[in-house]
């Protein structure tokens, strides 16, 4: 019964965070920039950490696919949701950002890509 009863929300925190993903892709997309400036920002964290570390002056990009995307479902969000016109206003969102949210958002565009591109592979 636990089984059944757990595999039953496993499926609706599925269904939730797949919601939660069309909402704010959609945002993205069709949203002004601010609104979709912070839509793109609860996505990217879904995915990377990216900064500076202040010791070395180096930039650091530390993979953390989460929640949903460690899923067997993932393959089929990811082709879903970031689509070319879903990357290619990312990156127009970039390019009116500051250095340090560019350089978030091109870390998280190269992330992306390395997964789909690992997920294809398989």
């Amino acid at each position: 019964m636990k089984s059944l009863i757990s595999g039953h929300i496993h499926l609706n925190n599925i269904n939730l965070a797949e919601i939660k993903l069309q909402i704010l892709t959609e945002m993205v997309i069709h949203e002004q920039l601010d609104v979709a400036y912070k839509a793109l920002r609860k996505i990217t964290f879904s995915f990377v950490t990216s900064g500076r570390d202040y010791d070395t002056n180096q930039n650091f990009t530390k993979k953390e696919l989460k929640g949903i995307f460690l899923s067997k479902e993932s393959t089929s969000l990811i082709k879903k949701f970031f689509t070319t016109n879903f990357i290619n206003k990312t990156l127009s969102i970039a390019k009116e950002c500051g250095e340090v949210q560019k350089n978030e958002i091109l870390t998280f565009l190269k992330v992306l890509k390395t997964t789909r591109t690992a997920e294809l592979q398989k």
